[in-house]
């Protein structure tokens, strides 16, 4: 089956994107059988300023009865931050401990969106293509887990099929506009590299299955 979130309609120009005809995110498809688990690293910490952000699409048709899970962070004692889908593609939720806050989007044209979440001490802000959609009124600890999970959690009944790709974390609250010329753009391009640079945690490279990860020059998978 091809999903409507392929990597041609991410080089669609989207509005208020810039785009380099060069670049394309690193998109990949998710299911029950296809999770990314990876080991704890201080790069996943979500400081009291920082920004994460990536492309999404919902590939499912019916709700499955549960919300399934795009990020999962924690450690032995509680959930740092999971960020999670409804099942029925009408909104995003966050988790923190036992705290969950929910904002509405609608998912449901199986297309890529760049979703962003800006951490500003006392709320994380939403951004979806561009705009903010809301804050979710939660406090991340910045604390690093003991996992790192992209498209499901651990248990039963998590699993996220669909897309996910382009993830990139920052050591700062990126500012609006630059995540929306840099949504499809090189990071790194010689040119005019993201004015954030220097802040770059971490960003992934999922088409070898492996996070990049800044501050300790290494990679993991």
């Amino acid at each position: 089956m091809v999903y409507r979130y392929t990597i041609a309609w991410a080089l669609l120009f989207l509005t208020g994107f810039v785009r380099a005809e060069s670049y394309a995110p690193d998109i990949q498809e998710f299911s029950a059988s296809n999770d990314l688990d990876f080991p704890a690293h201080s790069a996943f910490a979500l400081n009291e300023q920082a920004t994460l952000e990536m492309w999404v699409a919902a590939g499912w048709q019916s709700d499955p009865g549960y919300d399934p899970v795009l990020l999962y962070h924690a450690d032995a004692e509680s959930l740092l931050y999971v960020l999670a889908m409804l099942g029925d593609q009408t909104g995003l939720t966050l988790q923190v401990g036992e705290t969950v806050d929910e904002l509405p989007f609608s998912f449901s044209d199986g297309r890529l969106h760049h979703v962003a979440l800006i951490n500003l001490t006392d709320h994380v802000v939403l951004m979806i293509d561009g705009q903010i959609v809301g804050r979710f009124n939660l406090q991340i600890p910045p604390k690093s887990g003991d996992t790192f999970r992209l498209g499901s959690a651990p248990g039963l009944n998590t699993a996220f099929t669909g897309a996910i790709g382009g993830l990139r974390i920052w050591n700062v609250a990126v500012q609006r506009q630059s995540l929306i010329t840099y949504a499809l753009q090189d990071i790194f391009r010689s040119a005019e590299p993201h004015p954030d640079l220097d802040s770059l945690a971490a960003y992934s490279d999922l088409h070898n299955n492996t996070i990049n990860l800044m501050a300790a020059d290494e990679e993991i998978q």
